[in-house]
């Protein structure tokens, strides 16, 4: 089991974390949190794990979205990424982009102690992260 505990929760810059990152030193030694679209999602693991990610949380695009998941599939590719890669419904992706934007702050510090692979958060009835 892979357990984060206390890192650094960075939202990329581009927000969709599909072309190099503006906030790439913020990144280094982070969970990048990344918004779903124009690219796919083995694209920006690689993008992110390229800028020194330890992990990504690719946030659902549809920011209303509280109960619809999303299956990240590989892209018919070659390409490999050595990261965990996250799914995150729109609606917590959102909630912590305003939370952080409320505070003024650039990155949250995230706690993930679980397996999310095996224990998906809706079975939980709680979500896999929590802001501090």
């Amino acid at each position: 089991m892979t357990q984060y505990d206390e890192v650094p929760l960075v939202p990329t810059d581009p927000p969709d974390g599909c072309s190099s990152l503006r906030n790439k030193y913020s990144i280094a030694g982070s969970v990048a949190l990344i918004t779903r679209g124009a690219c796919s999602f083995m694209s920006k693991a690689i993008v992110a794990e390229q800028h020194g990610a330890i992990a990504v949380i690719i946030a659902d695009d549809n920011k209303d979205n509280d109960g619809h998941w999303i299956d990240m599939i590989a892209d018919e590719t070659d390409r490999e990424v050595n990261i965990p890669a996250l799914f995150l419904l729109g609606t917590d992706g959102q909630q912590i982009k305003r939370a952080l934007k409320a505070q003024g702050m650039h990155e949250a510090i995230i706690s993930i102690p679980i397996n999310v692979t095996t224990n998906p958060s809706l079975l939980l009835r709680e979500t896999p992260w929590t802001l501090r």
